[in-house]
């Protein structure tokens, strides 16, 4: 099944400037934003792009990916970012979960089949415009954090399209026609 990757095209908050170069999450170059403030307000706020898709595709699932989430310190430590993914320019949430990682970086995957929130299956009407808000836990967590990409991977159905035989023979073996 075909994909197509949504990557952010803007940054909508960055409460009290608490990500240092948050437009690296934009893309997957090894150059990462940095969460360094102990601020109780501390989100970020990213918007993605639309699909491109016609709205009759049907969608099998969205994944949202980070990579490159680590905590740097020489210590073993821990963090907790909270990941949530918005409706458009409301204030309905799709999806709201923590993660929690270390020293090690981590690729996080959460594939998700229907929204969360509803259980409803994604249309590309409700992924055009979708925004993602990522939060440090402070009370959970070692400072700095690092954070390398943010994207989401939609996966969807093609519309299927009816045969057109212009000539030739067609031989069926079992089933049924209905012309």
């Amino acid at each position: 099944m075909p994909q197509i990757v949504l990557r952010p095209e803007g940054i909508v908050a960055n409460i009290n400037e608490g990500w240092t170069s948050p437009e690296h999450v934009f893309h997957d170059d090894g150059v990462v934003a940095a969460f360094t403030e102990s601020t109780e307000e501390n989100g970020l706020t990213l918007t993605l792009g639309d699909t491109g898709l016609p709205l009759t595709y049907t969608i099998n699932s969205v994944r949202i990916g980070l990579d490159g989430l680590t905590v740097i310190s020489k210590t073993p430590a821990e963090g907790t970012l909270g990941v949530k993914m918005m409706k458009g320019s409301t204030s309905g949430v799709y999806y709201n979960e923590g993660t929690t990682f270390n020293n090690n970086a981590i690729g996080y995957l959460q594939t998700l089949r229907t929204e969360a929130s509803s259980g409803t299956p994604w249309t590309v009407s409700s992924i055009n415009g979708i925004r993602l808000i990522l939060n440090v836990v402070e009370e959970e967590s070692t400072l700095p954090i690092n954070l390398d990409q943010v994207y989401l991977t939609v996966d969807y159905n093609l519309p299927s399209s009816p045969i057109k035989i212009t000539s030739g023979v067609v031989k069926i073996t079992s089933g049924k026609i209905i012309i």
